[in-house]
């Protein structure tokens, strides 16, 4: 196995554990965002412009560490995923280049 073959190997496993942290991330947002969608829509007469706007200040002001952590997660998957697809590329243009 060359030492792009193992670069793309690791770059697979840190994905694959990458993108399971984002949806167990993704499920507690998830979770939390429809309790307080049904919070604010049992507590008033609001738009649902109004309902989105106070729960995305809610979100900000008292859940601010899960939010950190959501946007982490995306971005360490996209990461992941493109260093991936980028390397797959190069390879392929190798495999070209030597036929």
């Amino acid at each position: 196995m060359n030492e792009q073959q193992k670069e793309l190997l690791n770059l697979t496993k840190g994905y694959i554990v990458a993108k399971s942290e984002l949806e167990g991330i993704e499920r507690q947002y998830k979770a939390l965002y429809a309790k307080l969608y049904l919070q604010e829509k049992i507590l008033g007469m609001k738009t649902e412009a109004m309902r989105e706007n106070e729960m995305t200040s809610v979100l900000e002001n008292e859940h601010k560490e899960l939010l950190d952590q959501l946007y982490n997660a995306r971005g360490k998957s996209r990461e992941y995923y493109y260093r991936r697809e980028a390397l797959m590329i190069c390879m392929r243009q190798g495999r070209i280049e030597e036929e």
